[in-house]
């Protein structure tokens, strides 16, 4: 039966114990997705949407992980591979979303009822995605620093 570890000096990284059904659960149902995703990406050639393949790809290890974790709660390296990948990938589903956007309002001809240009469109929410992207990495690698500088 799993128990739940210290990390260092007392210092718990998980305040429950994960679930290996739930997080394998997940890790069939984002492996089976995301294959269908990138068989459509590849069949129609519709590159825009790789980000959003990814994206799937990084919550499968961020499950996996979490399953791997199960036994491991005292291990620094499930936690953060974890923690990262299942926090990040929805950036890039939101890249993939904001790039369809754009095309569809064009595929419309809505482009007169836009509030922001349609050239502009993609461009500004993409570097929108970017930096959040850069943000919530930088936080992830700060969290898991001040775990390791807690420890100490």
């Amino acid at each position: 039966m799993a128990v739940l570890e210290p990390y260092k000096h007392g210092y718990y990284l998980w305040k429950y114990i994960p679930s290996i059904e739930v997080a394998g659960i997940f890790c069939v149902l984002f492996s089976v997705a995301t294959g269908f995703h990138a068989y459509r990406i590849f069949k129609t050639r519709q590159w825009f949407c790789i980000p959003f393949a990814i994206g799937g790809y990084m919550q499968f290890v961020g499950y996996a992980c979490r399953a791997a974790a199960h036994d491991r709660t005292g291990k620094l390296m499930p936690y953060a591979i974890s923690n990262n990948n299942i926090l990040l990938a929805p950036v890039l589903y939101a890249a993939s979303i904001y790039m369809t956007l754009g095309r569809i309002v064009r595929s419309v001809h809505g482009e007169k009822y836009s509030l922001i240009n349609v050239k502009w469109l993609t461009v500004l929410f993409v570097s929108g995605d970017i930096l959040s992207l850069a943000i919530q990495g930088a936080a992830a690698g700060m969290m898991i620093h001040r775990v390791a500088f807690i420890c100490v």
